[in-house]
């Protein structure tokens, strides 16, 4: 549904509701909670094997997941990811999920080593040194 539909459809707090709420589902969609946990199964089922086994990987898709993936990589707890999301909202580039429309946000990422007890690898964020700012 477009956001013009949206803002006719939904009341302005509504509206804030389900973008803001943890639990909350849109109407006839999911809630933040299961967008998170679909992307979650998604990136560790196609995209983590690819990053231990070296490789670059390009993720392209629309605002909500990459937010859903940065709170999983940074390791955002749902009380976080809601400050963030308040932050980011409010357009504060302070927010940890902030991102530019069509400019890429990048991690470089280290595996954990065969003996290590972790298993998800370390990300760390490099979009400083992004040449495509």
């Amino acid at each position: 549904m477009y956001e013009w539909e949206q803002k006719r459809k939904f009341s302005k707090r509504d509206l804030r509701e389900f973008r803001r709420e943890w639990d909350v589902p849109f109407p006839g969609g999911e809630s933040q909670a299961q967008v998170f946990d679909r992307t979650v199964r998604f990136f560790e089922r196609h995209i983590r094997g690819q990053l231990n086994q070296g490789k670059n990987v390009l993720i392209c898709c629309h605002g909500f997941v990459v937010r859903a993936i940065l709170a999983y990589i940074l390791e955002l707890s749902p009380q976080d990811f809601r400050h963030q999301m308040d932050l980011d909202l409010a357009h504060d580039p302070a927010s940890l999920l902030h991102s530019k429309n069509a400019i890429p946000r990048v991690f470089s990422y280290e595996p954990t080593k065969p003996d290590s007890r972790e298993l998800k690898g370390a990300f760390k964020d490099i979009s400083d040194q992004n040449p495509f700012k």
